[in-house]
């Protein structure tokens, strides 16, 4: 990748973790996936008990990607998707694709926020811009991971 080393630094997967981590206290997890299913990166808002254990993480991860993958697979008749969000009864997640330089699903970015987050207002629409200035960089990459 062509980054300059500080550019570069700010721009890996855990610091981009960080970075929407520390945006909204609302955040309970924010997770990067790679295509393959690997969770390249991930962390939990301190002091909360994770709700899923790592095999139930390692599992959630897949089925977001394949649900990401389904929905992509209409794109050439709806657009790219943008994101997705699913409430739970616990949580809510916003699922975001990341997408490589030919417009292929490189992975995902995966935000777990409390249920009672109002994500479909303004609240949402801080995160997802947070998200998208912080991922907006490994777009331009070859790929992801």
């Amino acid at each position: 990748m062509e980054f300059s080393g500080l550019f570069y630094s700010l721009t890996t997967p855990l610091n981009i973790c960080r970075a929407l981590l520390a945006s909204h206290k609302g955040i309970r997890f924010v997770g990067l996936a790679s295509r393959n299913g690997e969770l390249v990166a991930h962390l939990q808002r301190r002091g909360m008990t994770a709700l899923l254990d790592n095999s139930e993480l390692e599992v959630s991860v897949v089925l977001s990607l394949i649900r990401m993958a389904t929905r992509s697979s209409l794109s050439r008749k709806l657009g790219s998707v943008l994101y997705s969000i699913t409430a739970y009864e616990n949580i809510q997640r916003i699922t975001v694709p990341i997408y490589n330089t030919v417009s292929e699903l490189d992975g995902i970015l995966m935000i777990s926020v409390d249920a009672d987050v109002e994500i479909r207002g303004n609240t949402g629409k801080m995160i997802l811009d947070k998200a998208e200035e912080l991922i907006s960089p490994l777009r331009h990459s070859q790929s992801l991971y």
